[in-house]
C-alpha cells in the first residue's frame, strides 16, 4: 500500500505536459490508481478505458486513447526498471 502511495507522489511530480494532453494525463492518473497489481503490473486495457470513459461520461477520440496507451506503456517500462 505505501509503495503505491510513493508511486502516486512520483507521478504527481511528472514532467510538464502541454495543455492539449493534460486531460489524458489526468485520465491516466485515475486509471492507474485502479490498476490490479496482484499478478504484476499489466497494461490498461481497452475494456478498462471504455468503462472509465462511460462511467465518467468522457468522450475520448482515437488520439486520446492512443496517447493514454502510450503513457501507460512508458510507465510500465519505467516501473520494470525499478
Amino acid at each position: 500500500m505505501s509503495e503505491n502511495l510513493g508511486e502516486l507522489e512520483e507521478l504527481k511530480q511528472a514532467p510538464l505536459i502541454t495543455q492539449y494532453y493534460q486531460h489524458v494525463w489526468d485520465w491516466f492518473l485515475s486509471l492507474n490508481q485502479t490498476r490490479n497489481t496482484v499478478m504484476g503490473r499489466t497494461p490498461i486495457s481497452y475494456t478498462e478505458i471504455a468503462a472509465f470513459s462511460s462511467l465518467m461520461s468522457i468522450e475520448m477520440d482515437r488520439d486520446d486513447v492512443e496517447a493514454l496507451r502510450l503513457i501507460d506503456s512508458i510507465y510500465l517500462d519505467e516501473m520494470r526498471d525499478i
